[in-house]
C-alpha cells in the first residue's frame, strides 16, 4: 500500500502459507469504516467474499497465496464500538483472522490504519458465508438456547418491527416459555466467548442482525425473529454441474437485483459452491416459535434437519 497516503502497516498475517511465500498478483483491498467494521453482516460481506474468491481462483489454477489488504479507519482501530464492549477494532480483526478458515493455497493479509472520508460508507450485501475453522463448527448439545435480541444501538426500524410483532411478548418472557435455559448473547461479548457459546447452543434465536448472519460461519441453526411473515420462494442452483430447482426459505441472504436466493456463496472445507443456505429460517407464528422453545419439533431449514432437544 505504498502508493496510498495516510496508511500505516499494523500487522501481516500468513494464513496457511509461509512468511517467505510470494502472493499472486490477483489481490483484494477491503476498507472498514465505523459503519462497516462492527456489525457482523457488513464485516462478513467484505471478509467472507474475499476468502471465497481466493478459494475459487485457487481451485481454478492459481497456486500461490492471494494477497488481501485491509484498511481500517485509524480513529476506530484501537477503539471499542461501545465502552462496555470487550473488543477493540484491532482485537476483533485479530480474532477473526486467527480463527477463520484459510483458502487452500493460503492468504497473506495485511492490516493498515487508514485515514478515511468520514461521510462515505462502503456498501455491502449478504451474499457469502465463509466458515470459521473446523474446531469452531456447531456441535449443539449444550442443553441451552441462545438469544440475541435487539440491542440499544439497533435502528428505530428494527425496534419498531419488534414492538409490533406478535411474537414479541414470547421473546420478552422467553424464560417462562422455554424448557431449556436461555443464554443471552450480544455484541458486548468477545468474539471468543460469543462463538464458543453459539457452538454448543441447541438453537439460536436472533433479531435481524448480529448472529442472524454470523451464526452461519459455524453452521449454528438459527431462528430469525420479528419477520412479518415466513415465505417460501422458488429458486435454482447447481448440484454436481446439474441445475436444480426447488423452493427455499426466504431470508436476507442473496437478495437484490440479479441475485438468486438459491445461490448463496459458501464453502464446505473442500470446494466452493452456490446453493441455498441451511442454517436460518424466519419464524413469524407464535405456535411455531413455542414448538421450538418447548423442544416439541425438529428445526428444519431447506431440507437440513436439526434435532434441538
Amino acid at each position: 500500500m505504498k502508493n496510498i497516503k495516510n496508511t500505516a502497516l499494523i500487522k501481516t498475517y500468513y494464513l496457511n502459507c509461509k512468511n517467505n511465500q510470494k502472493a499472486t498478483q490477483q489481490n483484494d483491498t477491503i476498507r472498514f469504516d465505523s459503519f462497516t467494521l462492527w456489525p457482523h453482516c457488513t464485516f462478513m460481506s467484505a471478509m467472507c467474499y474475499s476468502f471465497w474468491k481466493a478459494q475459487l481462483l485457487q481451485e481454478e489454477g492459481l497456486k500461490s497465496p492471494r494477497k488481501l489488504c485491509i484498511l481500517v479507519d485509524e480513529d476506530i482501530l484501537y477503539q471499542k464500538r461501545k465502552p462496555e464492549n470487550e473488543s477493540t477494532g484491532i482485537q476483533q480483526l485479530n480474532w477473526f483472522l486467527n480463527n477463520i478458515e484459510p483458502p487452500m493455497y493460503g492468504m497473506i493479509v495485511s492490516v493498515y490504519s487508514h485515514k478515511v472520508i468520514k461521510t462515505i460508507e462502503d456498501k455491502w450485501s449478504a451474499q457469502t458465508i465463509w466458515p470459521l475453522k473446523k474446531e469452531w463448527q456447531w456441535e449443539g448439545g449444550g442443553g441451552y438456547f441462545t438469544l440475541q435480541d435487539i440491542e440499544d444501538g439497533a435502528s428505530a426500524r428494527k425496534k419498531g418491527t419488534k414492538m409490533t410483532h406478535k411474537t414479541a411478548d414470547i421473546i420478552n418472557n422467553i424464560y417462562e416459555h422455554s424448557v431449556l435455559p436461555v443464554v443471552k448473547i450480544d455484541y458486548r461479548m468477545s468474539e471468543q466467548k460469543l462463538f464458543k457459546t453459539l457452538k454448543y447452543s441447541n438453537l439460536n434465536f436472533a433479531y435481524h442482525g448480529g448472529t442472524y448472519y454470523s451464526a452461519g460461519m459455524i453452521g449454528c441453526p438459527t431462528v430469525g425473529l420479528y419477520w412479518p411473515y415466513s415465505q417460501i420462494v422458488p429458486t435454482r442452483w447447481y448440484d454436481n454441474d446439474k441445475e436444480e430447482q426447488g423452493n427455499v426459505e426466504l431470508t436476507s441472504w442473496n437478495l437484490g437485483i440479479s441475485n438468486t436466493e438459491g445461490k448463496v456463496l459458501q464453502y464446505d472445507f473442500n470446494k466452493v459452491y452456490q446453493k441455498p443456505q441451511t442454517y436460518i429460517k424466519h419464524v413469524s407464528m407464535i405456535s411455531e416459535l413455542l414448538s421450538y422453545l418447548k423442544c416439541q419439533s425438529n428445526f428444519v431449514v431447506n431440507g437440513k434437519v436439526y434435532e434441538i432437544s
